[in-house]
């Protein structure tokens, strides 16, 4: 009975033992250092930047002195030196692979034992001390906790094989924790989790899960920011959290040095400012952190971090001009967040001197220098100087390799420094620069030949000065001469040359008008020295659907003035044109059948109708009563190339050969092809136009009688041929003028 009864008692008892282990579970978790290990906040230069600014207005004066030149290619290196390996940050072992998750190891956790073998009895439970202070937990009177990890009062232990708890640095397998080595009975021997403070360095403890307590290595993410853990060294070094400038795999961090639990040591991306100093970091991905080099795009802009230096000074932003393969660029000195740093583009004020950098492509941002063909107009840009002055836009009065240009002033961008060509007003004088070619823009002197007319420009003089043109009477080389008020040479310029390239003026855009030229309104077409800018503007207005019936005259009987030329019209244009030197002399226009009287009657020269086979020269005024038209010149075939206004405006034509009828003569031949190669607007919006003249224009016929009009030359005579024009074929005239 009493071996029953003490049955039922074991029985008892170890069923009691078996709920007190059940109910032994993880409490709280355990408490971070404090005591000489919580960390002290310091104050860091390093900040993030996401906001932009609005860029200034204008450029301060840069502060360059020294040019720099990079010598890596190809990607850009500006003047700093190769960054050497600094041995005080080694280059850790593990990869910088990014774990979105923690990647958890299982590890092992042997029971504690139920009773302790071999061992003296000890009455009550909780812990106990030896003599050499070392200490057991027993969960009874007589069965301590050994072999592995057990949680006690909330806290988590590592008991050896003889029940004692583990201080200090402990190793399992690959995992690596830290126990404390500190505290009162149930403190000492705790497991440390989360943010640590061990010695000087910084750790960070898995805080749950399968591997609690495991000390972080390499690469790790905790909470949303990344750090890195040194993974390599003994005790103390292993697992410390890394501070500043990391090189990796030949990729650049940089992780904070400074602050509090969580702060230090994280991760920088984006724009930071690192010791007076600016930097980026890829934001995502991959290599997120690693800091950029050389030419970077961040958002829309681009920009460019030092290829080359120390720590601090690799990557840093480069700011205001930058000498790269023999190519100029600048970034912007100043401003806040994305603005300073920024590589400009277009047209720029930097210093109080204006730029242009190149908008697109391979070479953009590369500063324009010499002559540069900007949205179809030309600029120079100094080749020469230091930084601020080396490619600066020349304005003014310049000499450029001995030859003189003009370029505007003032004005907005764009419009300052416009190289000037052909004629151009400047102060009180007029000047010609050359228009195209080699020497584009070039400013003409002395006597020059344009369009056919002959000018004089000073030779001499300062500035604005040298290079006028001449008026009046002047004495040149010791020859006196004439020139009217556009400055056209009088002596020479009444010549048949001169009247054949006056009548080329209008020619190819002015619409032939019903009445055109006849107007005797002051300043109007009839007595008009000078083309009338509306024949062009009403010229561009018409398609090629245009007739001249609708503008013949409008409902009050009165005439479209100042819209194009008739034929009479055109004519007296031309001989005003040639003979007077200014607006509102002696009307040289009449009707038609009229003209060639009318200038007989002034004495001009000789007058003669009835034909029945041509006869004409060059300069000759020919018509009848209903058209009238001017000889340009005769060819081999026979044929003449007239100058007239007929539907659908002023152009070239041809006569039939006069042998044989045919249409195909060298005069329509010639007037089709200069026509097409010189007046191409107008052969384009009237292709159909016939330039084809019938024998009307050189026989009598039943209905119509010729006249010719033959000016008198040399001596008395209004007109001269010093050119020899008279005695050249249509194709030398035309050559000449235009060739």
């Amino acid at each position: 009975m009493q071996q029953k009864i003490h049955r039922v008692k074991k029985i008892l008892i170890s069923f009691l033992i078996c709920c007190v282990m059940v109910l032994q579970t993880p409490a709280l978790l355990l408490a971070e250092e404090t005591a000489g290990e919580t960390p002290a906040v310091e104050t860091e230069k390093e900040t993030a930047d996401a906001v932009q600014e609005p860029e200034p207005s204008e450029e301060p004066t840069p502060q360059v002195t020294v040019e720099p030149t990079p010598t890596s290619t190809p990607t850009p290196t500006p003047d700093v030196t190769e960054e050497p390996e600094i041995s005080a940050e080694p280059t850790p072992t593990s990869t910088p692979t990014p774990t979105p998750q923690e990647k958890e190891e299982t590890v092992q956790e042997p029971q504690a034992q139920e009773s302790e073998q071999g061992k003296a009895p000890v009455s009550g439970s909780g812990w106990k001390q030896s003599g050499q202070g070392e200490y057991r937990y027993y969960y009874n009177s007589h069965s301590y906790f050994s072999d592995g990890w057990h949680d006690v009062e909330g806290r988590r232990f590592y008991f050896d094989e003889s029940g004692y708890i583990q201080t200090g640095w402990l190793k399992i397998g690959k995992a690596t924790y830290y126990l404390k080595k500190t505290g009162e009975p149930g403190v000492i021997g705790a497991m440390l989790t989360g943010w640590q403070n061990i010695g000087s360095q910084r750790f960070y403890f898995k805080a749950s899960g399968a591997s609690k307590g495991q000390m972080f290595t390499g690469w790790q993410n905790v909470g949303n920011y990344r750090y890195y853990f040194k993974a390599s060294g003994g005790d103390g070094v292993l697992g410390s959290l890394w501070k500043g400038w990391l090189k990796q795999d030949g990729k650049i961090y940089f992780l904070k040095r400074t602050g509090d639990k969580g702060i230090m040591g994280r991760l920088l991306t984006g724009w930071q400012n690192i010791d007076s100093e600016r930097f980026y970091f890829k934001q995502t991905g991959a290599s997120k952190g690693q800091m950029f080099i050389g030419w970077q795009n961040v958002g829309e802009y681009r920009y460019y971090f030092k290829a080359s230096g120390t720590y601090g000074v690799r990557g840093s932003l480069w700011k205001g001009w930058l000498k790269q393969n023999d190519q100029v660029y600048y970034l912007k000195q100043t401003g806040e967040k994305v603005i300073m740093g920024r590589l400009l583009t277009g047209w720029q004020n930097i210093g109080g001197k204006t730029f242009y950098f190149k908008q697109t492509g391979d070479l953009k941002g590369a500063m324009f220098q010499g002559f540069q063909n900007i949205d179809k107009k030309t600029y120079y840009f100094s080749e020469t100087g230091t930084y601020g002055t080396r490619g600066y836009l020349y304005t003014g009065w310049q000499e450029i390799d001995k030859i003189t240009y003009y370029f505007e002033p003032e004005g907005a961008k764009g419009v300052k420094g416009q190289m000037a060509t052909g004629w151009t007003d400047i102060g009180k004088y007029r000047f010609y620069f050359m228009q195209t070619g080699e020497y584009k823009g070039k400013m003409l002197t002395g006597f020059q030949s344009i369009a056919g007319t002959k000018y004089f420009f000073k030779r001499t003089g300062a500035d604005g000065i040298k290079g006028a043109m001449l008026k009046g009477a002047q004495s040149i080389d010791g020859v006196k001469y004439f020139f009217d008020e556009k400055g056209r040479l009088e002596e020479g310029y009444r010549t048949i040359k001169g009247l054949i390239a006056n009548a080329m003026k209008p020619m190819g855009y002015t619409l032939y008008i019903w009445g055109g030229g006849h107007d005797s309104w002051s300043g109007g077409d009839a007595v008009r020295y000078g083309v009338n800018p509306h024949w062009k503007t009403f010229f561009d207005s018409q398609g090629s659907d245009y007739t001249y019936t609708k503008y013949r005259e409008n409902e009050d009987g009165e005439y479209y003035y100042g819209y194009g030329l008739d034929c009479s019209g055109f004519v007296g244009w031309t001989v005003y044109n040639t003979i007077y030197t200014k607006t509102g002399q002696n009307n040289c226009t009449t009707t038609s059948g009229a003209t060639g009287e009318l200038y007989a009657d002034r004495g001009w020269g000789s007058y003669k109708e009835g034909f029945s086979s041509p006869s004409f020269r060059p300069g000759d005024v020919v018509g009848y009563d209903g058209h009238v038209w001017m000889i340009l010149g005769k060819c081999s075939d026979g044929s003449y190339v007239v100058m007239h206004s007929s539907p659908q405006g002023v152009k070239l034509s041809g006569t039939v050969t006069p042998s044989t009828g045919s249409s195909d003569s060298k005069a329509v031949q010639l007037a089709n092809r200069y026509m097409d190669k010189y007046f191409s607007a107008f052969t384009d919006k009237f292709p159909s136009d016939g330039l084809v003249c019938g024998n009307t224009y050189l026989e009598d016929s039943k209905s119509t009688t010729l006249y010719r009009f033959r000016w008198s030359l040399g001596g008395s005579g209004v007109m001269d041929d010093p050119d020899g024009y008279v005695n050249m074929s249509a194709e030398e005239i035309l050559e000449d003028l235009f060739c």
